[in-house]
């Protein structure tokens, strides 16, 4: 990994639709040595579709 990209009130950033770019991020930033961090107050503010990508949920 040679960047990681951090989101506060992460949620702010999400919607739905698949081609979000930070769900786009989610989903192929790792062939390119980039990791993403989101923070929010709930699990649930987050879609499916980027859940279903992470490495862990805290």
């Amino acid at each position: 990994m040679r960047h990681v990209i951090f989101l506060d009130d992460a949620h702010k950033f999400f919607s739905k639709d698949d081609d979000d770019i930070i769900n786009v991020i989610a989903r192929e930033a790792r062939k390119f040595g980039i990791g993403l961090w989101c923070a929010s107050q709930s699990p649930t503010d987050f879609p499916d579709s980027f859940l279903t990508n992470v490495g862990a949920t805290l």
